[in-house]
């Protein structure tokens, strides 16, 4: 949201309550007249932000102080500086040694990546209200006494169990992705902070050949502040996590059904028009499902 030239205030928080910290800050300048104000604003706190709550302060610094915000948890940022494309700085234009592989990917990486394969993805999720609300809800309960600790999202393919999976956690803490196929042992979980709540989606667990590092983690003390969201075939759910030693830890399920062909044509993104079977969704849909039983009516 910010050039290379543009004038901006950085503001920094350690304050367990970083909303108060943040209206108090940007309302200093409002005895300034509005073009002696800042344009822009960067809040950075060391605590666990919600996506709904940042967005109800950036209309607010917009609205009454005409400040356009930017809202960054100290985690996400972390994850930010150490992102693909400053790596590629760092290995094509330094000559810096490659990496390994991210396991855990920030959720703007993971959401580019999936927009790349399949085009429309990222349009808004619909006919999911209830679903979004009961695993919203399970993660709201999850640092609670005796809640659980590990989320399934369990479905068919292609009914959406990863966007409602990764926008539900998203918009509850700040969130890590594990993407389909990915072995996630202990030595992945550096990434995952450990001084504010995270959430850990796993999207499709049922095809990872390695899943161990979950229960290493649900038995160290200092991830407590860590709740593990699945998203699973439909019927996996029992096997993955007997599999992985997690069948033990409480759990909490969202099952999502099928949707009809007329409503799922209706209600799916990227179509040039409702009913239609066109546009750049349906035109990936072939090449992302690699084989499965996509076919035009």
């Amino acid at each position: 949201m910010f050039g290379e030239h543009d004038k901006i205030v950085l503001l920094v928080s350690c304050e367990a309550r970083w909303t108060v910290k943040l209206k108090r800050d940007l309302s200093e300048y409002a005895p300034y007249p509005a073009d002696a104000r800042p344009p822009r604003a960067i809040f950075v706190t060391n605590r666990s932000t919600k996506q709904s709550t940042q967005k109800d302060y950036k209309k607010w610094s917009r609205d009454e102080l005409s400040i356009e915000l930017e809202v960054v948890d100290l985690n996400e940022l972390a994850l930010e500086l150490e992102s693909d494309a400053l790596y590629r700085v760092a290995e094509f234009d330094l000559g810096v040694r490659p990496r390994a592989p991210r396991v855990l990917q920030p959720v703007a990486v993971f959401r580019e990546r999936q927009e790349s394969l399949l085009p429309g993805a990222a349009a808004p999720l619909v006919g999911r209200d209830r679903e979004i609300r009961a695993l919203r809800d399970a993660l709201a309960r999850a640092h609670g006494s005796g809640s659980a600790r590990v989320a399934v999202v369990e479905g068919p393919a292609g009914v959406g169990k990863t966007r409602l999976a990764i926008d539900s956690a998203h918009a509850t803490a700040t969130t890590l992705v594990a993407a389909p196929g990915t072995a996630v042992r202990a030595d992945s979980l550096a990434d995952v902070p450990l001084d504010a709540p995270s959430i850990m989606v796993v999207d499709d667990a049922h095809r990872s050949p390695d899943l161990s590092g979950l229960a290493a983690l649900l038995a160290d003390p200092r991830f407590d502040g860590v709740t593990i969201v699945l998203t699973v075939a439909a019927g996996s759910t029992a096997t993955v996590l007997a599999r992985w030693g997690l069948d033990r830890a409480r759990i909490e399920t969202v099952t999502l059904a099928g949707l009809d062909r007329g409503g799922s044509t209706r209600s799916s993104p990227g179509t040039d028009s409702p009913g239609r079977h066109s546009g750049p969704m349906w035109r990936a849909l072939p090449r992302a499902a690699r084989g499965w039983p996509t076919r035009r009516a």
